[in-house]
């Protein structure tokens, strides 16, 4: 009997920790860091070129090979439209991820 007590409890800690810790990784204000248009290039020396939210690869050339989103987030052309979608999927991922579970498709 005890055992099984013990045994409950030290699993109700487990479930615990680990919700803490999935929580923590939704935070919003650690999210919105995480987030960020990333600068980087091969060497680690941070560029003046973000990178490709999709792709990873920094921003080169003219305007019409990628696109720059009022959120900062940064796509090519060709990346953009692997997805069909003319908004930054990036932050609507985001979104869905924040909004209640009841909303998403699939739930009732």
């Amino acid at each position: 009997m005890w055992g099984q007590i013990i045994g409950t409890a030290v699993a109700l800690v487990g479930l615990i920790v680990a919700f803490v810790q999935l929580n923590s990784q939704r935070n919003p204000k650690h999210r919105a860091v995480r987030d960020a248009p990333r600068r980087r290039t091969g060497n680690g020396v941070d560029s003046d070129d973000p990178l490709c939210e999709v792709c990873e690869i920094p921003q080169m050339g003219d305007e019409t090979t990628w696109r720059r989103f009022d959120c900062g987030h940064c796509y090519h052309a060709k990346c953009l439209s692997l997805f069909a979608s003319q908004s930054c999927f990036t932050c609507e991922h985001m979104a869905s991820l924040q909004a209640p579970s009841a909303d998403r498709p699939g739930n009732s």
